[in-house]
């Protein structure tokens, strides 16, 4: 850490906190797993949206879901699908959004696409998601 701080370098720095909070988040140590997520996605907060931010954001409601603290796991799995779409990479999204609570979405297959359909409507009613190709 000490050597990435000397380095400058907001990315690496955000990136090693929330690797390290994935580490704590699998010992089971949570209080210390939500710290490092904390700290990284403050920095990743201070630079572009990149999937790392929505990971960690993730990860933090993750840890949320396994200490039952159903008041923030939403939260944060909102924020992450809020950066996940500032990114323009549906696939990701789609993916992230399967991982991030599919309870509280419909996935639908479109027809006319290789890509599901993911309608968020239910619980945002001014929005929706059309995963798939344009042209």
């Amino acid at each position: 850490m000490n050597l990435v701080k000397c380095e400058n370098d907001s990315w690496l720095e955000a990136t090693l906190y929330s690797r390290l909070g994935t580490i704590y988040m699998y010992r089971d140590i949570y209080s210390a797993a939500l710290e490092m997520f904390k700290l990284g996605a403050s920095i990743y907060a201070t630079i572009p949206p990149c999937v790392e931010r929505t990971i960690t954001l993730r990860n933090i409601g993750r840890v949320n879901l396994l200490q039952h603290q159903s008041d923030s796991i939403f939260c944060y799995y909102d924020q992450a699908l809020e950066v996940a779409m500032q990114l323009s990479d549906e696939e990701f999204l789609f993916s992230l959004s399967l991982l991030a609570g599919c309870s509280r979405q419909s996935v639908t297959v479109n027809p006319y696409s290789s890509l599901p359909v993911l309608d968020i409507t239910a619980d945002y009613p001014e929005r929706e998601i059309r995963l798939g190709r344009r042209g």
